[in-house]
């Protein structure tokens, strides 16, 4: 999956300098039948991040863990069906501020947010990863994530 990383940020940033053509994937009108999927590769994003940079304070970017691509999806929207009632935030007390997961009652699914205002050193992929007790949260309370991790993925059992 590194590998794939490496080759596929590579193919994205090469789309950013030739032809500025990422740019408008990104801070465009989003298709509603696309919003869920990674406008360069199709693939789905592994968590949300809310920036906190001036130009970008308050907005919510979905993260691809294959081409490291953001794009903007509003606040307060299922990331899996789009829904916008029902939107829950859940934490590990004791846990870090900056990470939340983010549920549906509509579509029973979840995706974690990171909040760059409470910590701006979050990365998406990495801290997915180092948050699996939150990940254990959101099953005890029967939710399922709407995307996994690309470094927990496991070949099938033969």
């Amino acid at each position: 999956m590194a590998a794939l990383q490496v080759y596929w940020t590579s193919l994205a940033r090469t789309l950013e300098s030739d032809t500025g053509a990422l740019s408008a994937l990104q801070n465009g009108p989003v298709d509603p039948a696309m919003a869920g999927v990674c406008p360069v590769c199709g693939t789905l994003p592994v968590a949300s991040v809310v920036r906190a940079d001036a130009k970008y304070s308050g907005y919510r970017y979905l993260h691809c863990a294959l081409c490291a691509t953001e794009w903007h999806l509003v606040r307060i929207k299922c990331t899996h069906c789009l829904a916008s009632e029902g939107i829950h935030y859940h934490y590990v007390t004791g846990g870090s501020e900056a990470i939340r997961a983010e549920s549906c009652d509509s579509c029973r699914t979840y995706r974690k947010i990171l909040y760059h205002e409470k910590d701006p050193a979050t990365e998406p992929v990495a801290d997915d990863l180092a948050t699996l007790s939150l990940d254990l949260l959101m099953g005890a309370e029967r939710y399922q994530r709407a995307c996994g991790n690309p470094f927990l993925w496991q070949p099938p059992a033969t």
